[in-house]
């Protein structure tokens, strides 16, 4: 049995337009910043992933 697979690539990147870095040194920071990116009306019942990067 001669079977060839072939799977397509896909490549995912980010740049980020943001030219302010705000510091956050507490968990309160965090949860300050990471906050205001959810929709408030969809925030009780979507999931959401986020992460922040130094």
């Amino acid at each position: 049995m001669d079977i060839d697979y072939q799977v397509g690539e896909v490549e995912l990147s980010y740049k980020s337009t943001v030219r302010e870095k705000r510091k956050i040194a507490t968990s309160s920071d965090a949860y300050g910043m990471l906050l205001s990116t959810f929709r408030e009306d969809t925030i009780g019942y979507k999931e959401y992933f986020r992460f922040l990067s130094v």
